[in-house]
């Protein structure tokens, strides 16, 4: 059992790394977590790996003054808060937002996508603290996002022909 933990955490997406640099997309491992099964012995019945992709947004409490010319590309990035950098994406329709992340997680199949969000809401809780900045997060899981891996994939050899031919 604790090697299907280690499993599960392995496949999530842990911290994420690049967000100033557009690198938004923290994807885990897919087909680690939906591979992942146990019998459960006490209740006879198989527990699989489930592989959520949730939206987190984030923003400082309060007004931060983003005052940054739209047609300028001139940014100096030495002498603007962090937050006037992330927002100032946001003015351009061509650059990924760096105020939304999409972050993997690999939880049981029994959790349903607003458990799922419970559990982040409350896990990003504890990372804003008292040493850290006052942030709003929120978490959104569509359960179109959330899937399990199945034990078998049905496939007819008559989808060949329909496949190719498109």
């Amino acid at each position: 059992m604790n090697d299907i933990i280690f499993l599960v955490l392995d496949a999530s997406t842990k911290v994420p790394d690049g967000i100033l640099a557009g690198n938004t997309f923290q994807l885990g491992h897919f087909d680690e977590c939906i591979s992942v099964g146990v019998t459960l012995p006490d209740e006879n019945r198989k527990l699989k790996g489930q592989y959520c992709l949730a939206e987190i947004e984030y923003s400082p409490k309060g007004e931060i003054d983003v005052s940054i010319d739209r047609n300028s590309n001139d940014i100096d990035l030495f002498n603007t808060s962090v937050w006037s950098h992330i927002k100032s994406f946001n003015l351009d329709r061509t650059k990924t937002r760096r105020d939304e992340i999409y972050w993997a997680i690999c939880v049981p199949d029994s959790c349903t996508p607003e458990d799922v969000k419970i559990s982040m809401e409350e896990a990003l809780k504890k990372t804003n603290g008292k040493n850290s900045m006052d942030i709003d997060v929120r978490v959104k899981v569509n359960d179109k996002f959330c899937q399990v891996g199945t034990d078998k994939f049905d496939f007819s050899w008559i989808r060949i022909p329909q496949l190719v031919m498109g």
